[in-house]
């Protein structure tokens, strides 16, 4: 706060000569700025960051194989074997025997029986039991878990200083003397040689030492408070809380099915038909 103080004292002379103008004297006094400091409390607010946990359900899905028996229903030629029987009619020639009595020389004829076989042949198709082993493909969905990270923004508050300038009005109260003139009197002094301006002919002239009748009055001064204003910039800080947008990387576990291609061995049971010649002795 800056505090001014103004006095001014002048002697009033409005009963002195024209000629005693010139030495009347006043008595002035300048504005000296003084600084003072004042303490003042200031309030100001500090940021506290706090780490709040919250749980959030996350729904995954797990893949669940099932095993499915099928039956599976076709048709296979089987061989069969079938006997059958045929009846083959043939003429023979069946010697008969006549006993006849002449002397004859003849020439006979005997039959001898004989039993002649022949040779069969014929194909079967065999059939044979074959097992082989085949590859098999299949693809199958697997989770892979990988960690990503995802942009989060919150919202903090930044505190930010700033200064504005404000005229403020730090004058006071001064005391100022006012001089109250009293009776005026003549009374007899003496007064020096004083030269002074000749009011009719405007020339310098000189009065002589002596005696001479001086008005005087004996007034009195009283002192007068008056407000001296005294406005000067006074600046100030303020602290403000600016919201200000934040952004982290945050990880994230995310689970995606990837499909991978499995191969495994199955066993496979085949029938093959083999061709076999087959042979056999028919009695012709």
């Amino acid at each position: 706060m800056k505090k001014t103080s103004l006095l001014v004292v002048c002697l009033a002379a409005s009963s002195l000569p024209s000629w005693a103008w010139a030495q009347v004297s006043c008595e002035t006094y300048r504005l000296v700025p003084q600084t003072v400091y004042e303490e003042r409390r200031v309030t100001t607010h500090r940021l506290q960051t706090e780490t709040e946990l919250v749980e959030r359900p996350v729904t995954t899905y797990k893949p669940v194989w099932e095993t499915q028996v099928k039956t599976r229903t076709y048709k296979v030629l089987k061989p069969v074997q079938e006997t059958s029987e045929r009846e083959e009619r043939y003429t023979v020639l069946k010697p008969v025997y006549e006993t006849e009595f002449r002397e004859e020389t003849v020439q006979q004829t005997h039959y001898v029986t004989e039993t002649q076989m022949r040779e069969e042949r014929r194909f079967v198709d065999k059939p044979v039991l074959e097992t082989a082993t085949r590859e098999e493909q299949r693809t199958v969905w697997r989770p892979v878990t990988e960690t990503q990270y995802q942009d989060q923004a919150y919202t903090t508050l930044r505190p930010v200083t700033s200064n504005y300038t404000q005229m403020v009005d730090q004058g006071g109260y001064v005391d100022q003397l006012q001089y109250s003139p009293g009776p005026v009197r003549e009374r007899l002094r003496w007064m020096p040689r004083t030269p002074y301006v000749n009011p009719l002919t405007g020339q310098l002239s000189s009065q002589r030492a002596g005696l001479y009748w001086v008005p005087e009055s004996t007034g009195r001064y009283t002192a007068q408070r008056y407000y001296v204003p005294n406005v000067v910039p006074q600046t100030f800080s303020q602290t403000q809380m600016v919201p200000e947008t934040v952004t982290q990387k945050v990880p994230v576990e995310v689970t995606r099915m990837e499909p991978a291609v499995e191969v495994r061995r199955v066993p496979v049971s085949t029938y093959r038909y083999e061709r076999e010649e087959q042979r056999r002795f028919v009695p012709q």
